[in-house]
C-alpha cells in the first residue's frame, strides 16, 4: 500500500521498542517539530501503559497511523497481483488539531486512537477514562473534567 502525496515526517518520530513492528507512520501533510514532540510523548506513554497492563501484542496487526491535513487520504497498491487488502488505521486530522492549538488536547487525541486499538476499547466514554489514566504520565494534573470541558464525544 502506497499513500498518495506522501510527506516525509521530520524530525522522525521515536517509536518505542515494544511498538516498532506494530505501527507504521504515514503523512500526506507536513508536521511541525512540536507536533512530532507531542506524538512522541503520547506514543511513549501508551507504550509504558501497554507494558504496565501486560497487553500481549503477539496477535495485533500493524496499525497504520495517518497524519492528514484535512482528513482526506488516498492510497494505491503498486502491484497488479493484489486484489484486495485489509488495513488497520488511525487518522489524525492536523488542521483541526492546529485550530485548537492546545498541547494537552493534541496529546489526548493522539492517545485516544492508540487506546481504541491497543486496548480494544470501542466505547467512547470508557476510552476517555483510560486516556486520562495514560495522559497523567505527561500532564500530571490532567482530569476527566478538563476533557469534559472540551465537549468531546462520549463525555
Amino acid at each position: 500500500m502506497i499513500l498518495d502525496n506522501t510527506h516525509i515526517i521530520s524530525p522522525k518520530p521515536k517509536i518505542p521498542k515494544i511498538l516498532k513492528n506494530k505501527v507504521s507512520l504515514l503523512s500526506n501533510c507536513k508536521l511541525n517539530v512540536n507536533e512530532v514532540i507531542l506524538f512522541n510523548l503520547a506514543i511513549q506513554a501508551v507504550a509504558n501503559h501497554i507494558e504496565k497492563d501486560q497487553i500481549n501484542l503477539d496477535d495485533y496487526y500493524k496499525l497504520n497511523i495517518f497524519f492528514t491535513e484535512n482528513g482526506k487520504i488516498s492510497f494505491h497498491e503498486e502491484t497488479n497481483t493484489i486484489n484486495g487488502m485489509q488495513i488497520y488505521m488511525a487518522v489524525y486530522i492536523m488542521d483541526r488539531l492546529r485550530k485548537n492549538n492546545n498541547a494537552s488536547f493534541t496529546i489526548f487525541v493522539y492517545i485516544e486512537e492508540l487506546v481504541h486499538y491497543f486496548w480494544r476499547i470501542y466505547d467512547e466514554t470508557q476510552v476517555k477514562y483510560k486516556i486520562v489514566d495514560i495522559i497523567k504520565d505527561i500532564v500530571p494534573d490532567f482530569t476527566i473534567e478538563i476533557a469534559k470541558g472540551w465537549g468531546l464525544n462520549g463525555l
